[in-house]
């Protein structure tokens, strides 16, 4: 089964509430809940709490979907959460692909990607980059995202401006 892994879209951060990408995000969320594939809502916590709710469009996208997780992060990096949840609810061996979209891709997006690529080194791994975005705009976020994945040789991760289907790729270069 295929996963979707939504990271830190979040009211408090400003990059994850823009209209066109919160748009794409949950046009994202339907086609995984109609197919009834999970999706893993990573959000960044502090000392007291989720750094804002997810954005309303998405909960709403998600209202009564039985197959979506919140998972907490305490930092940058959420691979380790989402390994450790997979695991404890036995999904790890059943996931063929991750597609990963949200916010920062400069930061959170690309530090859970490194990190989950170590962990899941079996499963192919996509960006769909037309649902990120950075604080810096999006162009300066896919910049930022090649080089880095070019940097640590993270091979398998494959960057996408749209969706599965149209297996249209970007060449890390």
């Amino acid at each position: 089964m295929d996963c979707l892994v939504v990271i830190d879209m979040q009211v408090n951060f400003e990059a994850a509430n823009l209209h066109w990408l919160v748009k794409k995000v949950v046009a994202k969320v339907k086609k995984y809940r109609k197919s009834n594939q999970p999706i893993l809502l990573v959000q960044y916590v502090n000392c007291v709490g989720p750094l804002g709710d997810y954005v309303g469009d998405i909960v709403e996208a998600l209202n009564g979907y039985e197959n979506v997780y919140y998972i907490d992060k305490k930092y940058d990096d959420g691979g380790r959460e989402i390994d450790s949840f997979l695991r404890k609810k036995k999904l790890k061996s059943q996931i063929k692909r991750f597609e990963v979209c949200g916010v920062n891709t400069d930061a959170c997006v690309l530090e859970t990607l490194i990190s989950m690529y170590s962990r899941f080194r079996n499963i192919p791994i996509f960006v769909a980059l037309d649902c990120c975005n950075s604080l810096f705009g999006k162009e300066s976020a896919i910049k930022s995202l090649r080089r880095a994945i070019k940097s640590y040789g993270c091979s398998s991760i494959k960057l996408r401006l749209n969706s599965f289907r149209q297996r249209r790729k970007i060449a890390v270069a």
